[in-house]
């Protein structure tokens, strides 16, 4: 299917308006299992490019327009009887192809598109086998999630 611009200036107005583009990170300390005493600590990275709104037809339609099939999320709130859908992208892979495809139009979430960019770098430059992040790589993507969440939490 050939896109138009017009759908991907859509696309892009409702990630301005319904989607996220975030991250957060964790640390987490385990003591070895094999009763040596030790203890390691490690850090993960969760990303994801995501759109929320109780239309199932518009994350349906982005679905469409990323030839996509990303599992769409439901969940049904106990008080009002409402349905929200989610659609979340979370590989560097989807996520960049999301990102390329609105990237011209982003008004609102442009900021945090270059820093989900960044970070998404330092991941792909680690992706061959075996590769782990140094410390300066942990300690730089920990810096542009903590950009992004304020991005995201400006108001």
């Amino acid at each position: 299917m050939k896109t138009k611009n017009t759908d991907r200036a859509w696309l892009a107005g409702i990630i301005d308006g319904e989607g996220s583009i975030s991250g957060t990170y964790f640390t987490k300390t385990e003591k070895s299992k094999h009763g040596t005493g030790k203890e390691w600590t490690y850090i993960s990275f969760i990303l994801n490019v995501g759109i929320s709104n109780n239309d199932l037809r518009i994350l349906e339609k982005t679905q469409d327009l990323l030839c996509t099939n990303i599992s769409i999320g439901e969940e049904t709130y106990e008080k009002t009887g409402n349905t929200n859908y989610r659609l979340v992208y979370q590989s560097n892979e989807d996520m960049i192809n999301v990102l390329d495809f609105v990237y011209p139009y982003l008004v609102s979430k442009k900021e945090q598109a270059d820093i989900m960019y960044d970070i998404i770098g330092i991941r792909k430059a680690k992706s061959y086998k075996f590769a782990k992040l140094t410390a300066d790589d942990k300690s730089n993507m920990m810096a542009l999630i903590d950009q992004l969440s304020a991005l995201n939490h400006h108001k």
